[in-house]
């Protein structure tokens, strides 16, 4: 039996494309700062962000490694993001300040303090037990 999971491309990844849907059903992707823990991937959002609006509207996305910069390395993974709330809220952001010391230490703590926004958590679970090889045409 094999020991992949479909997060497996995620190990060592510092980003990934998070593709969400907006009410049209269009795709729209977007580069985030992730970390792995327990078999889902974490990241966050600004709470006014278009990016939340859509999780809000569509819980429904799809994550594949990526640069940096925002291009695609690997295959992506087909789940529904949950947005975390107390304990379980402070463990993902605790995770992903470790994983990001520089933008979840230093730069997201002053804009919440300054700007007063508000960072949301997530954890993605992927649906299926296998990679997709495939985003043609998804979601159906």
């Amino acid at each position: 039996m094999s020991t992949a999971t479909p997060l497996t491309s995620f190990r060592g990844q510092r980003t990934a494309l998070l593709s969400t849907y907006g009410e049209d059903g269009t795709s729209v992707d977007t580069p985030v700062n992730i970390a792995l823990d327990n078999g889902r991937v974490l990241f966050c959002a600004w709470e006014d962000s278009d990016r939340a609006q859509r999780l809000r509207r569509n819980p429904v996305a799809d994550l594949r490694p990526c640069t940096s910069r925002g291009r695609p390395s690997g295959n992506p993974v087909h789940g529904r993001a949950r947005q975390l709330e107390g304990a379980e809220a402070q463990r993902a952001a605790r995770i992903l300040r470790r994983r990001h010391p520089m933008s979840q230490r230093w730069s997201a703590p002053i804009s919440e303090r300054l700007l007063r926004y508000r960072m949301l958590y997530y954890a993605l679970a992927p649906d299926h037990d296998e990679e997709v090889q495939s985003v043609e045409g998804w979601p159906d």
